[in-house]
């Protein structure tokens, strides 16, 4: 698996399973996302399906002009690529029905893979034995030819697969946009506002573009630039709009959060979201353990501000026991 699609893979599941954009949670919202994740394991499968046709297209190859040698070597080799192709045939038929990411990359990894390998070193085993021997040169410009169709069928179909991964990737960013502009309006209606967001929603917009126009153009280094650069910023601008939006509900919550008897808790609050300042600056670039820290704190406020809200609630009820209640009168 190349580098620009195990980036856009484990972008889309990441973000999907991390649930970035918690906030002003909507089940409804998040299905778009479910399935944009099915879809990517789905093209995963394909992905990997095109690797092993691939092999077994070689191994049949190698059986049609090689099969009849009478060669021990030869031989050993062959029959140990056909055990290979009944191998991998069934592999990629039990990986089709496992439709959870967990468990599909624990069969991918643990039995497709070393499978994988094996074949791939019979097949390495054969090429050194077809470079030590002579065959006669019919043989060999018909088997060329065929290894040579093998491999633009191999190429067109990988491709295939990577276009569609890439529209997954744009498609799922695009969503988080959506969603991002859809809490935005929810806080301004409750008049809480985010200050940054217009400059967040601006540069994540120019990094959904680039993207968009790298594959529109179909370099793949530039996709995978594009790709690389969305990985890397949308923590960042996540992080930057979760903790504006935390910072509003505090802004809004404090008069009444004096009132309750809650300063601890919005001191809490406020030295988590300055823990989170350095990780902010744009251009900042995340170090082992950063993503972490930043998750961790903007949850652990997130979490902070709800408990909160639900224990002034109940002191306000308190405080008016009996409005509205009829119970007694008689």
């Amino acid at each position: 698996m190349n580098k620009i699609w195990r980036i856009a893979f484990v972008m889309i599941l990441l973000m999907t399973i991390v649930g970035f954009v918690k906030a002003e949670e909507d089940v409804n919202e998040s299905l778009s996302d479910d399935v944009i994740a099915a879809n990517a394991i789905e093209v995963r499968y394909e992905h990997l399906k095109c690797k092993v046709e691939f092999t077994t297209t070689q191994i049949d190859l190698v059986d049609e002009y090689f099969g009849e040698d009478d060669n021990n070597t030869l031989s050993g080799i062959i029959d140990k690529l056909k055990d290979n192709k009944d191998t991998l045939n069934n592999d990629i038929d039990e990986l089709k029905d496992i439709t959870v990411k967990m468990d599909f990359d624990e069969y991918a990894v643990k039995t497709l893979k070393p499978d994988m390998l094996e074949a791939n070193q019979n097949l390495f085993d054969f090429k050194k034995y077809y470079k030590e021997h002579e065959f006669d040169n019919e043989t060999k410009t018909e088997f060329r030819q065929e290894l040579k169709d093998a491999v633009a069928a191999y190429s067109d179909c990988v491709n295939d697969k990577e276009n569609k991964m890439n529209q997954l990737v744009l498609k799922h960013n695009k969503n988080i946009r959506n969603k991002w502009a859809k809490i935005a309006d929810k806080l301004e209606k409750k008049n809480i506002t985010i200050s940054n967001l217009s400059a967040i929603k601006d540069e994540y917009a120019g990094l959904i573009d680039d993207l968009e126009e790298a594959i529109d153009s179909g370099d793949k280094e530039q996709i995978k630039d594009a790709i690389q650069a969305l990985k890397d910023a949308n923590l960042h601008l996540w992080a930057r709009f979760e903790t504006s939006r935390l910072n509003g509900y505090l802004e809004r919550l404090g008069p009444m959060a004096e009132k309750y008897n809650q300063g601890q808790q919005m001191k809490f609050v406020r030295e988590k979201l300055n823990d989170v300042k350095p990780f902010l600056e744009k251009g900042y670039k995340y170090q082992e353990g950063d993503r972490e820290k930043v998750r961790n704190a903007l949850h652990d406020s997130g979490e902070k501000l709800k408990n909160m809200t639900k224990d002034m609630l109940k002191e306000r009820l308190k405080e008016r026991p009996n409005k509205g209640n009829g119970k007694g009168k008689g």
